[in-house]
């Protein structure tokens, strides 16, 4: 319904606004024939008033017998028009606050402070509070800062919970406590695309680690985690923008495997299409850090968490007229993904050649590899508890990260019979001696004791040798017999084996001991015959027989 403005009146006449409708009854009641103060008394108006509008009206060529077919809208907006209220406004108090500190508004608004910030710094400064529309208007009516309006269209929110929009931010300069110096305290700044509950997170530079450890506390922030995270084609995560096939570094494309979100970054210098975090970034460039003392980065970083929360999800936002927090809460909140449960493996990734003693050096250690990859340049994924080597984009080896000067040795990746003996590998020798024999076995688990380390273990390697040469019977054979006079030598095994003895031991067969059944009686019947003659005296003959 279009309005118009009171008209001038008198100082201490009171006035109302004077509607269309009403304007229409005035000209109807006029062409009526009715008297101006008639009129005036018909609809509660004063006479001046009506006849200005009959002067608008006729001015603009109404005759009184025109009926009211020519008051048409076109025409009551045109008489509306012209009759403009000459009274000049009176100023209130606080537009007579606000002029009165003019300079320093002026001031925090050159520094990029935005009109709800200066209101706060202004309730610091003076102890009052302004209206915020007060304040704007001041603004834009006495200090000509004005918002450049442009063409645009707007896009759809999505669903809820699903999209998170990502930005760095320019904050401010401080003085950094660590080092003493000047440095540029910038911001990476989250806002979902439904509820605009944004997150603030102060940072240093622009980097894959920061980019990670701020979204590693944007999702403590938010409980959960967004299944589509539209990032700007910042270098340190984006190697090559594509508006189709856009090419991340391998860090972010780990990480955003291991927590199960798409990322899809917008095109490049095409701002409207992370609107939404755009046109949070001035918000928080002119509302957090202005006016503020910077302590430490965790003491910022703590302030922005509560600012987040309170300040900006406090507040009724322009657009959804909802209060970002609740807003997020109830429609947003029950759409996000689990919560990450462990915190994430950062990988460090390096490029090394694989050694002519089939080892690579990463995190100061020693990894095995196979022969095959001699002399290649590998590619090294560190994580805290694994290892794992590329190739030629293909994972060829994964090993179980060891402390710094340690190492680690897979007796695969070593040549065929010499993992044993480089490792020192004296239970492995021992399997394989049980597998010759039981006299092999026992005489190295005899071999084995010998305090001499390297000693023992050529003299395993030279019995388990023999074992090939002449036949693992054979050199049983031989142990045994060694064994039975114990005799620990390898040496003497050889010449047994040389000379063929053993072959006596195994071509003769051991007697076995008959399992006899025990007589009653010890002595024979024969014995216990009473005609049995007696035996024959010392010098007489034998006539028995």
């Amino acid at each position: 319904m279009l309005l118009t403005r009171p008209f001038g009146l008198e100082v201490g006449m009171a006035y109302r606004e004077v509607f269309v409708t009403e304007i229409k009854d005035v000209l109807r009641a006029w062409q009526a024939k009715n008297g101006l103060r008639a009129t005036a008394d018909l609809f509660n108006l004063d006479r001046k008033t009506v006849r200005r509008y009959l002067q608008a009206a006729t001015s603009l060529g109404l005759k009184r017998d025109a009926g009211s077919a020519a008051l048409t809208d076109e025409f009551i907006g045109q008489v509306a028009q012209k009759v403009r209220p000459g009274r000049p406004s009176t100023p209130g108090d606080m537009r007579l606050l606000c002029r009165k500190h003019r300079p320093l508004i002026e001031a925090w608004l050159a520094d990029g402070v935005l009109v709800p910030k200066v209101r706060t710094l202004l309730q610091r400064h003076i102890g009052v509070l302004v209206p915020e529309r007060t304040l704007m208007r001041f603004v834009a009516t006495e200090v000509g800062r004005t918002r450049k309006k442009k063409t645009t269209v707007r896009v759809a929110d999505g669903v809820p919970g699903k999209e998170l929009q990502v930005d760095f931010g320019d904050l401010c300069y401080v003085i950094d406590p660590d080092t003493g110096k000047r440095r540029k305290l910038q911001a990476l700044i989250f806002t979902p695309n439904v509820s605009r509950y944004a997150f603030v997170f102060p940072c240093w530079d622009q980097t894959v680690a920061t980019v990670i450890e701020g979204m590693e506390a944007a999702w403590q922030f938010y409980g959960g985690v967004f299944g589509v995270i539209v990032p700007d084609n910042c270098k340190c995560i984006v190697i090559t923008a594509d508006p189709l096939n856009p090419v991340f570094c391998p860090a972010f494309r780990d990480y955003a495997q291991s927590r199960d979100f798409i990322a899809d970054p917008a095109r490049v210098r095409k701002p409207q299409d992370k609107g939404r975090v755009e046109r949070h970034v001035k918000y928080v460039q002119g509302s957090f850090m202005p006016g503020e003392t910077f302590v430490s980065l965790t003491d910022t970083r703590n302030d922005a968490i509560f600012w987040s929360k309170v300040t900006a999800g406090g507040r009724e936002h322009g657009t959804t007229h909802k209060q970002p927090a609740m807003d997020f809460a109830e429609r947003e909140l029950p759409a996000l993904l689990p919560m990450p449960t462990e915190p994430w493996d950062k990988p460090t990734w390096l490029k090394t050649e694989v050694q002519r003693d089939h080892t690579i050096t990463a995190g100061c250690a020693l990894y095995s590899m196979p022969s095959r990859y001699i002399g290649k340049e590998v590619r090294v994924e560190l994580r805290q508890a694994t290892v794992k080597v590329w190739c030629d984009r293909v994972l060829v080896k994964t090993h179980v990260r060891v402390e710094k000067g340690g190492a680690q040795i897979d007796p695969l990746d070593l040549p065929p019979g010499v993992a044993d003996l480089a490792l020192r590998d004296a239970p492995s020798l021992l399997r394989k001696a049980e597998t010759m024999g039981f006299a092999v076995a026992e005489y190295t688990r005899r071999l084995q004791a010998d305090p001499a380390p390297w000693r023992s273990v050529r003299q395993v390697f030279r019995l388990l040798g023999m074992c090939k040469t002449y036949g693992a019977k054979s050199v049983d054979a031989a142990c045994q017999k060694a064994l039975d006079f114990d005799v620990v030598d390898v040496q003497r095994i050889d010449k047994m084996l040389a000379k063929g003895l053993e072959k006596l031991l195994i071509d003769t067969p051991r007697p076995r001991l008959a399992l006899v059944t025990p007589l009653r009686f010890a002595r024979s019947p024969q014995e216990f015959a009473l005609d049995r003659p007696a035996p024959p005296k010392p010098g007489e003959p034998d006539v028995s027989s």
